[in-house]
């Protein structure tokens, strides 16, 4: 946003907000003091329409009370017509339009079929009160009131009441007061009893229909206008004296309430919509926005040419600075005489552009002379131009041109120096190149000589694995063998054990065999002692002894025989651990063969590893001996190129002409 529409806008931005302000505060001020006033009002004039009615009915219940004392309408034997005349007569003369007389037993004595014995107004006016009677519907639907009071005896007040005696307002005298209420040019009035029914308005409409706000209230409950008139008419039925504020068909009013003394709960209330009461607020708001309006008139002008004043100028530098900007050094600077900052901004751009137009004219004219193969050019602009951070650009360039001078000075001596130089490398590279040649020749000859040994030896590594793996079958064979004869030397013992116990059951069978013996002796002693009948007993003897000899010779044979089983045990024992040892011997000796074995082959495998890194090393250095050859071959074609390049650099740095 450029800077003078910005002073135009934070102009009328601090003249508006400031007006906005004050006008609202004004408003609201005379706002609230009107409304303060109109509710003082309305309430005063609610008050003051109470009193009225109250005095209005004071004055009936007068009459009344004044016609009660009349002796002659007490009188039993004065005529009904006579005493109709008078009271009609009073009636008409305080503008009254009824009047009645009843017994005390509450019977007109006027009409027979007339009986007020259950009213209110009778009841207290025989206790000798003078009183106002409830609103009562009469056949047309309006609200009459009965103003009535004692009939005396004889017409001496505070004796006993004989009857009751009272008139009749104008049914619409209620609806007339409420009428002639003032106190804005819109403003109405009603009244309410206990119950809260309307009794009088100026209409007389609401009064016949029997509103009760109450009780709207009470059916609509979302409207909220009928909520707050109800409230009020609480606070009403309760002789309460105030104000409110509520919305009636979009219409705000203003309501001032106050009870009528000497009533059975009535009270009334006066509202008026509230713009009968802000006319002053308007003409202060119109006032205000007039002055408003002219203020930021003035405001726009005076903000006009103050941004004028300083905007444009600033706007005319701006733009030759942005010109500046694009590489223009031509173009001329606006002229402004004032003496204030746009002043000597205008006149900071002038120097700004025309010290950059110097300043660039003595760095193209130097530049340019470079550019020209010429490093003797200088700045001849005068110095003084060149101030603060432009004085490293004058030192720069004083700096470019001298350095400039010196290094292709140098480089001229460098191509010299690198043209003899190229030519001593060239020759000892050629020299280099041959002997790499024969070199690699004779790496050649020397692997392939490796390689034949790498093959013998790896060779020589096979076999002796070979070997390794045989010899390690073999212990494992003997090893097992080993196995097998321990197992055969377990056998035999436990043979010779069994034979050791065989021989043990065979002496246990000869020892059966002596018993059998001894017994066949003995069973022989009692056969020959039991004579014949011992006989067969005896054959039986013998044949048991025979049974006994026997089987001790068969023992006797077979211990002899294993006896010869247990020696021959013993001495296949003896050999077999014989056998055993050697077979240990042997093992032993074939684990220290594979151990040694092993040896060898770990040995062979080493040298044939050995061999390998040594052929791979003769072949690195046959790699490098070639690269060398190739290289040193390399390195003299380079030395020439060189040699042919510093000739040409030579000619090129000839061509500028430096500072000496």
């Amino acid at each position: 946003m450029p800077i003078r529409r910005k002073i135009i806008i934070s102009s009328l931005i601090i003249v508006f907000v400031p007006l906005f302000i004050l006008g609202g505060v004004l408003i609201s001020l005379t706002y609230n003091t009107s409304m303060n006033s109109a509710k003082a009002n309305i309430e005063e004039a609610t008050i003051l329409t109470a009193d009225r009615i109250k005095w209005e009915l004071e004055s009936f219940k007068i009459i009344a009370a004044d016609a009660g004392c009349t002796s002659f309408l007490s009188n039993p034997v004065a005529s009904t017509n006579e005493k109709r005349n008078i009271i009609d007569i009073k009636a008409k003369n305080y503008g009254l339009v009824g009047a009645g007389i009843t017994d005390n037993k509450g019977k007109s004595i006027f009409d027979e079929t007339v009986d007020f014995s259950g009213e209110q107004f009778f009841i207290e006016a025989m206790k000798g009160n003078a009183t106002v009677s409830e609103p009562i519907p009469d056949e047309n639907g309006n609200l009459v009131i009965y103003v009535a009071a004692p009939l005396w005896n004889e017409g001496n007040m505070g004796t006993f009441p004989v009857g009751c005696i009272y008139f009749i307002p104008d049914a619409s005298f209620l609806n007339d007061i409420t009428a002639q209420i003032k106190v804005s040019e819109n403003c109405s009035a009603y009244m309410i009893d206990n119950d809260g029914c309307t009794i009088a308005e100026p209409s007389g409409e609401r009064v016949k229909s029997g509103e009760n706000i109450e009780a709207y209230a009470q059916e609509k409950p979302d409207n909220k206008s009928l909520a707050a008139m109800a409230e009020t008419h609480v606070k009403m039925r309760a002789g309460e004296t105030g104000s409110a504020r509520y919305s009636y068909n979009s219409e705000k009013r203003l309501l001032g309430y106050a009870p009528i003394p000497d009533t059975n709960g009535w009270s009334i209330a006066v509202y008026a919509p509230e713009s009968d009461y802000i006319s002053n607020t308007y003409t202060v708001a119109l006032t205000i926005f007039a002055l408003d309006a002219v203020g930021i008139i003035l405001a726009i002008i005076l903000s006009t040419l103050i941004g004028n004043a300083i905007g444009n100028p600033i706007k005319r530098c701006s733009e030759r600075l942005a010109l500046l900007a694009k590489g223009d050094l031509k173009s001329p600077v606006p002229e402004i005489r004032t003496k204030d900052e746009t002043g000597v901004l205008a006149y900071a751009t002038k120097s700004l552009v025309n010290d950059f137009n110097a300043i660039i004219g003595d760095t193209t004219r130097v530049l340019g002379a470079m550019s020209n193969n010429d490093f003797t050019a200088a700045n001849d602009t005068d110095e003084s131009i060149y101030v603060g951070d432009f004085r490293p650009i004058y030192d720069s360039m004083n700096d470019i041109t001298i350095r400039l001078s010196e290094t292709m000075e140098q480089i001229k001596v460098a191509a010299d120096q690198v043209t003899s130089g190229s030519e001593q490398v060239s020759a000892g590279a050629q020299s280099l190149a041959q002997g790499a040649t024969e070199q690699a020749s004779s790496i050649e000859e020397l692997a392939a000589t490796i390689v034949t040994i790498s093959d013998t030896v790896n060779k020589n590594a096979d076999a002796a694995q070979n070997a390794c793996d045989m010899t390690n079958v073999a212990g494992g064979k003997m090893q097992e063998a080993n196995e097998t004869m321990r197992g055969l030397v377990g056998a035999m013992e436990r043979i010779s054990e069994s034979s050791a116990e065989t021989k043990n059951i065979i002496g246990t069978i000869e020892d059966i065999a002596f018993q059998t013996n001894i017994l066949a002796l003995n069973a022989a002693i009692e056969a020959a002692r039991a004579g014949a009948a011992g006989k067969g007993f005896a054959v039986v003897a013998d044949e048991v002894r025979n049974l006994a000899a026997k089987s001790a010779e068969a023992a006797q044979n077979t211990t002899a025989l294993i006896e010869g089983t247990v020696d021959a045990i013993n001495d296949g024992s003896a050999l077999v651990d014989t056998v055993a040892g050697m077979m240990n011997e042997v093992a032993k000796a074939a684990g220290q063969v594979a151990v040694l074995n092993e040896k060898i082959s770990a040995d062979s495998k080493h040298a044939a590893e050995s061999i390998n890194q040594v052929t791979i090393g003769v072949e690195q250095i046959s790699n490098v001996v070639q690269t060398n050859s190739a290289t040193a071959e390399e390195s003299a074609a380079a030395s020439e190129e060189l040699s042919g390049q510093a000739e040409t650099l030579n000619s090129l740095v000839s061509k500028f002409t430096l500072r000496t």
